[in-house]
């Protein structure tokens, strides 16, 4: 973990372009946006597996996501699942606005997907970041979805929402035999590691 955090820049605005995060300057967003200690860690976490593709679960504007792409230096393969519950319009704009700096030679493309919907990845990645439903059941369903299909898995909100908390503990509880390492990083919602074997 220290090795991970070792990666962490003081503010991601200091690493990326930052016409991604089109809420920064909006007041109601300040806690994660400017904390120093949320979106650096996906960048911190990135930095430190480099993976060559990655799958994120629950995308919104694309903050994660694209923080996790500017830190991959092998990075040819993204894609994003949402279902824009509340019809802002998120999926459209993340794709215009990530694929505005990023390189070409990424194959980049946030769906809308319902990933609760879906019984199974049609591939792997290197890289999974779940971030959708927060319901016990919700988050139960997405994390079996990556049993097989990546080498990395990345929670989200584990000390901020007690249901993604408990299901997360539940899915390590009863799949340890998959698993080689897995721990939580304190960053400001809670992020919860799983390294598969």
């Amino acid at each position: 973990m220290e090795e991970i955090l070792s990666l962490k820049p003081e503010s991601i605005f200091k690493v990326v372009d930052d016409s991604i995060f089109i809420e920064k300057n909006d007041a109601r967003h300040n806690d994660y946006m400017h904390c120093g200690n949320y979106y650096e860690i996906y960048y911190a976490i990135s930095k430190y597996y480099q993976p060559k593709s990655i799958l994120e679960i629950g995308v919104r504007y694309g903050y994660s996501l694209y923080s996790m792409m500017a830190a991959a230096d092998n990075l040819n393969y993204v894609r994003g699942y949402d279902i824009d519950e509340y019809d802002s319009g998120s999926i459209e704009e993340a794709n215009k606005n990530i694929s505005k700096v990023i390189s070409d030679d990424i194959d980049f493309k946030i769906e809308f997907n319902d990933s609760q919907k879906i019984s199974e990845l049609s591939q792997s990645y290197d890289l999974i970041h779940i971030d959708g439903d927060h319901s016990y059941e919700g988050k139960i369903h997405d994390l079996n979805l990556t049993k097989g299909k990546c080498k990395v898995l990345i929670i989200d909100d584990y000390n901020h929402i007690g249901e993604v908390k408990n299901a997360t503990n539940k899915f390590i509880e009863e799949n340890s035999e998959l698993i080689s390492k897995h721990f939580s990083i304190g960053s400001m919602r809670g992020t919860y590691i799983v390294e598969y074997k």
